[in-house]
């Protein structure tokens, strides 16, 4: 959708002939002209208007969806690959409750601007909190409730610069640090996270947001793949309850190490020192 309003924008600037786009139909297939909202361009056949259209009408609604996702993670694999499996032909779910769905979010609502309220990315959002909650204390681990999260990220009153989450879980902290500059386009993420299936929760999220952001698989207190970065911004709720006590017992077992080193050369001097001595 963020693709057919930049579309639209860019039509009605090459049309305008006071404008600096007038008949310069390029920019309606300029990358960096989408870019600058988050958007990607996509072919027609992947298109919201097309899948709302044609597609929803089809008997075999859920194996052209599932050709949708394909085609755009094999448009964009570097952005996409392994965020949009194809579900929908091999799940259970009835095709009309996939029109459904499809019709839900061809609503009006979901296509003005909303005074810059993302809404799609609310949505996100929201399910996302959902789902933590159903999952109890577990969904810590991905997801720290947006009300705690705005207040410090408020806290820290960020600008511009490069944001850094070792712990970024779904992404959650990159949105509000996006929200809070009202989407300035003056802060880039990095983020490391520990679980695939999170990690994949917050390169969507910066995607559905229409930010960039590099987001790493790879547990940050035994494995750091950002050793040599320098951050303006650092802001992390790490899952203490679950790799805190890990972190300990390694520390405990090289500092077990240390002390066994330590009284080795003290033996060994001794021995010099008695040796000397005779």
């Amino acid at each position: 959708m963020r693709y057919e309003q930049r579309h639209a924008e860019l039509a009605t600037l090459v049309a305008e002939p006071k404008g600096e786009y007038y008949r310069d139909k390029k920019a309606l297939d300029d990358p960096d002209e989408y870019a600058l909202v988050g958007a990607l361009i996509v072919p027609p056949e992947v298109r919201w208007d097309h899948i709302s259209g044609a597609i929803a009408r089809r008997d075999d609604v859920k194996a052209r969806m599932d050709e949708v996702l394909r085609l755009l993670e094999d448009r964009y694999p570097e952005k996409l690959r392994g965020l949009l499996p194809p579900i929908y032909a091999g799940s259970n779910l009835d095709p009309e409750n996939l029109r459904g769905l499809i019709n839900l979010f061809s609503k009006d609502i979901f296509r003005p601007d909303h005074g810059g309220e993302d809404v799609i990315g609310r949505v996100y959002e929201y399910f996302i909190g959902e789902f933590a909650s159903s999952e109890g204390k577990r969904g810590g681990e991905y997801f720290t409730p947006a009300s705690i999260v705005k207040t410090l990220v408020a806290m820290l009153e960020p600008k511009e610069g490069v944001v850094f989450d070792p712990c970024c879980g779904s992404g959650g902290m990159f949105v509000q640090y996006d929200a809070f500059t009202k989407h300035s386009g003056k802060l880039s993420f990095r983020g490391q996270e520990s679980k695939d299936f999170t990690q994949r929760l917050c390169r969507m999220n910066l995607i559905i947001h229409g930010r960039e952001g590099d987001s790493r698989l790879g547990d940050s207190y035994f494995d750091d793949r950002f050793a040599t970065l320098k951050a303006d911004y650092l802001l992390a709720n790490p899952p203490f309850e679950e790799r805190f006590p890990k972190l300990v017992a390694e520390l405990e077992t090289q500092f077990a190490e240390s002390r066994r080193l330590e009284e080795e050369i003290r033996a060994n001097l001794a021995r010099v020192g008695a040796a000397l001595k005779s």
